[in-house]
């Protein structure tokens, strides 16, 4: 029941309201924004850029439980595999690009939970 009751949560909060806002920290104070989208038993998609838009970023993962593991590519040549853990519309994880360089992401966040 108390699952049912979170997959309902994540319709309401993906699928009523359209988009939700989310970001992605890739560390050396640069931070893309954008927003994502998603519904239960399918995908989170999401688009982020930085101000300047020279670069922007597109991913996904599956929306199927409260654990995830996604990808992202971005204009800048780098690719990047995550896993996130959330619980509604609220998701966040940590991932890596294929040259090493680690990444953050936030779904439904509009600033850093752990710099507040």
């Amino acid at each position: 029941m108390f699952r049912r009751w979170m997959l309902s949560a994540v319709v309401l909060g993906l699928a009523g309201c359209g988009k939700v806002p989310m970001f992605v920290d890739m560390g050396d104070d640069i931070t893309l924004r954008g927003s994502a989208s998603g519904v239960v038993g399918g995908n989170i998609n999401f688009n982020a850029s930085d101000h300047s838009d020279k670069v922007s970023c597109s991913g996904s993962f599956p929306l199927r439980g409260m654990t995830a593991s996604g990808t992202m590519s971005c204009t800048n040549g780098l690719n990047g595999k995550f896993k996130a853990s959330g619980s509604g519309a609220t998701w966040r994880g940590e991932g890596e690009f294929d040259n090493g360089k680690p990444f953050r992401i936030f779904v439904n966040y509009l600033s850093d939970p752990d710099k507040r």
